[in-house]
């Protein structure tokens, strides 16, 4: 087998163990690289950057230590890396700035600290942008990262026109090359569409400071995840100009302020989750942001509105005082018709009364009247009284 032909070397799922050997470095023409589910620990070798050409390096799931090599930025056509669940520490290094193809960046899992570094929006690809001094720009995505390769049988391929060397208990006939990468909550396998994958996962690590606006420029990125660090400071509006965003983690970090209620126009958006953080105020209106469930909020216990149970002070009806005051509409409303009716009685007594004080010749008809009226009522006493009681008698 003739190594330095080979192109694809796969070893993922294996009990390999102890440190990789520098002798990879060899394999100038190596364009994937796949370590994954070992036990590999030590440094990365720094004979491996000598594989320029690598496309693929995934080294996740081993217990490789030390900082993230510098020189990974040099290698200027990778488009996937992914250094998932080791124990790597320390700064991230700025060459990884160069990695203007990268499309899949996956960092999760360590104990790497400090802070995001501001020049991430050299990621060229990611950008969207095309200004690639002197790359090839008739290489397309699926050309860098897919391979399809077919074999006869048998778990590697020999011979002197050997591409590949796989040794994996999940090899078949067909090999797609693959990666494992956690998108929207879940850790998947991605085969075919790998190549249309643009992630930036730094998660579980010691990241401080804040997230730097420069992140905005990715327009094409479509996950970003951020969450289980030390990250303060309100987070930034200009990340609701990730337009082709579909999942955002924030979470269990320590942001505080408002929502940015740019994020209401996150069209594509379709896991959000900023539980845990230091948030308040009220969750941006719409059905985008009001639409996730409560649990993308919890743990904030500042933040208010739909679709948390916190009701905001300004949409709160106050409906004990409501109806206080409606009762005290009522009481009021009946005394004033009291107080009316007194008023009236008061005014037409007063008025007669006044009338026959100063005008004599009313008063005298009114107490003739009033004479009148009192034998005339005596008649009627006597003739309907008397004769009954004489029928009796007779």
């Amino acid at each position: 087998m003739h190594l330095n032909q080979l192109k694809v070397l796969i070893l993922e799922s294996n009990r390999f163990f102890e440190a990789i050997p520098k002798s990879f470095g060899k394999l100038n023409l190596l364009e994937v690289l796949d370590l994954r589910n070992n036990s590999l620990s030590g440094e990365v070798p720094v004979r491996l950057k000598n594989c320029t050409a690598l496309r693929i390096l995934d080294l996740s799931e081993n217990l490789l230590s030390g900082e993230v090599p510098s020189w990974i930025g040099y290698m200027f056509g990778l488009s996937v890396l992914i250094l998932r669940q080791n124990q790597f520490f320390g700064n991230l290094p700025l060459e990884i700035c160069h990695l203007s193809y990268i499309q899949v960046l996956d960092l999760s899992l360590n104990n790497i600290s400090g802070s995001i570094p501001s020049c991430l929006y050299n990621f060229t690809y990611l950008s969207g942008r095309v200004d690639l001094p002197g790359a090839n720009h008739n290489v397309t995505a699926s050309q860098r990262i897919n391979f399809n390769m077919t074999f006869n049988s048998g778990n590697a391929s020999h011979g002197p026109q050997s591409l590949l060397f796989c040794m994996s208990p999940y090899f078949i006939r067909e090999v797609n090359i693959h990666a494992y990468l956690v998108w929207k909550g879940n850790t998947q396998e991605y085969w075919k569409i790998l190549a249309l994958l643009e992630i930036i996962d730094l998660s579980s690590n010691q990241l401080t400071g804040t997230v730097p606006d420069e992140i905005s420029l990715l327009a094409n990125l479509q996950s970003l995840n951020l969450s289980r660090n030390h990250l303060t400071r309100p987070i930034p509006p200009k990340l609701g100009q990730l337009k082709k965003l579909e999942s955002l983690d924030l979470s269990r970090n320590q942001f505080f302020g408002e929502i940015p209620t740019s994020f209401s126009e996150l069209d594509f958006l379709s896991v959000l989750d900023l539980s845990y953080n230091n948030l308040s105020g009220k969750i941006p209106p719409g059905t985008q942001l009001q639409g996730f469930n409560e649990t993308s909020y919890m743990g904030n216990p500042l933040l208010c509105g739909l679709p948390l149970e916190n009701k905001c002070s300004e949409d709160e009806t106050p409906v004990s005082h409501h109806n206080g005051g409606d009762a005290r509409d009522q009481d009021d409303n009946i005394l004033s018709t009291y107080i009316s009716i007194g008023l009236g009685f008061a005014t037409g007594f007063g008025g007669a009364c006044g009338i026959l004080l100063f005008k004599k010749s009313w008063r005298y008809a009114y107490f003739r009247f009033l004479s009148h009226l009192y034998d005339r009522i005596m008649v009627i006493i006597v003739v309907y009284v008397t004769q009954p009681m004489r029928r009796l008698g007779t």
